[in-house]
């Protein structure tokens, strides 16, 4: 399964749990090691012993390697930064802020799906130069 379909499946089934409204700390600690997988397997990274803002540092460094332009990137530091006041500070954010810090990182995995590769030019079918009914392979043609 390719990482965004799973990191989207993974934040649905941990949504459905109910986390969100009452254990806060919790889902955002889920939330983020969900984030940090897609991360790993969509880029081959390894995030886990990053700090926040080492992570952020890193994926600025090598963003134009990874094609990541600079608008998602702040907008992520911004949903992480929510995500580690509640992790680390018990900040209890707003239903807003909460909506925005998920559907944020849904709209990064979105916005980096790998586009679907073009067919190589040796897996293409060949074509036949030959000329229609000159005794080829088809039933009938002679």
């Amino acid at each position: 399964m390719p990482p965004e379909d799973a990191f989207l499946r993974d934040v649905a089934r941990l949504e459905s749990t109910g986390m969100a409204t009452g254990r806060l700390r919790e889902f955002h600690f889920a939330l983020s090691a969900l984030f940090r997988r897609y991360l790993d397997r969509r880029f081959g990274l390894e995030t886990e012993p990053l700090t926040t803002a080492e992570l952020l540092r890193t994926l600025h460094s090598i963003r134009q390697e990874l094609g990541i332009s600079p608008a998602p990137l702040t907008a992520l530091k911004e949903h992480m930064e929510v995500m580690d006041l509640v992790k680390f500070a018990r900040y209890a954010p707003s239903a807003a802020e909460q909506f925005q810090a998920v559907q944020g990182l849904k709209d990064f995995v979105e916005t980096h799906r790998p586009a679907p590769e073009e067919p190589r030019p040796d897996s293409r079918p060949a074509l036949s130069l030959e000329g229609e009914g000159d005794g080829g392979n088809e039933k009938g043609k002679r």
